[in-house]
């Protein structure tokens, strides 16, 4: 699962050619659920600068956009506040009010198309107020990674675990995986996991034949600051339903 927005614009067609062998599902932002609550409806999609000019993502807006209006609004600077643990500060809120001030009264549904935005959805409500539906993939993720492994005869319905992967071994990632938890309405008895940090790797792993002898361009760029960010986590959790697990990961 790429669980990013972001990652999954760039990379997710790349992946699954480099991996046949895997089932590769990729988030993206909930265009078709928001289309079908709103049909005729005015929609935004806040994104990372890089989904909302990825050609996958415009494809993605002109299958619904005959049937709605859909607005794309650019959230520059956000994830690096929700990852600094800045999520209930003046700072944030300041920065979302400047995001979404053109878009105040004028919105059906907003649609958070990036992983992190869930952290501030408070703020974001409170700043649109109760007209505005707040949408997001999580959910549809996870159900997507049930569906395709019940197909595959490999969904377990008993105990098992979720590896969380990433490229910097940072104890603050810890934090911000248990603030996610928090936001997310999960009880600490019901989790039963354990999370460590992985050391980082001895060497870079070998680059996947797809990608060698590519100049980077500002797309990539852009994805290696954003990978820069996180940590490498490993979890083992113990939960009769590892697709829930999925969509608490997202």
């Amino acid at each position: 699962v790429i669980a990013c927005n972001t990652a999954t614009a760039a990379a997710v067609i790349q992946v699954r050619e480099a991996y046949p062998q895997l089932i590769v599902i990729g988030i993206e932002p909930a265009l078709k659920l928001a289309a079908d609550h709103f049909p005729g409806g005015r929609l935004g999609v806040m994104a990372t600068e890089v989904t909302l000019r990825e050609e996958k993502f415009d494809h993605l807006m002109h299958r619904f956009d005959g049937n709605c209006t859909i607005v794309k609004i650019p959230a520059p600077g956000l994830v690096q506040l929700i990852e600094a643990g800045k999520v209930d500060s003046e700072e944030i809120e300041a920065l979302l009010r400047q995001i979404l001030a053109d878009h105040i009264g004028k919105l059906d549904a907003l649609v958070l198309g990036c992983t992190h935005y869930p952290f501030v959805k408070e703020t974001i409500g409170k700043i649109l107020g109760n007209k505005t539906q707040l949408l997001d993939g999580g959910a549809g993720t996870a159900r997507q990674t049930k569906r395709c492994l019940e197909q595959a005869d490999l969904l377990n319905p008993g105990p098992g675990s979720v590896v969380m992967e990433n490229s910097l071994g940072d104890p603050k990632m810890l934090e911000l995986k248990r603030l996610q938890m928090q936001q997310l309405g999960q009880k600490k008895e019901s989790l039963q996991m354990e999370i460590q940090l992985q050391p980082p790797a001895p060497q870079m792993p070998e680059v996947p034949q797809c990608f060698r002898g590519v100049n980077p361009s500002a797309v990539v760029q852009q994805a290696q600051t954003d990978f820069a960010e996180y940590g490498q986590l490993r979890k083992d959790v113990k939960t009769a339903s590892p697709a829930v697990w999925i969509a608490g990961l997202l």
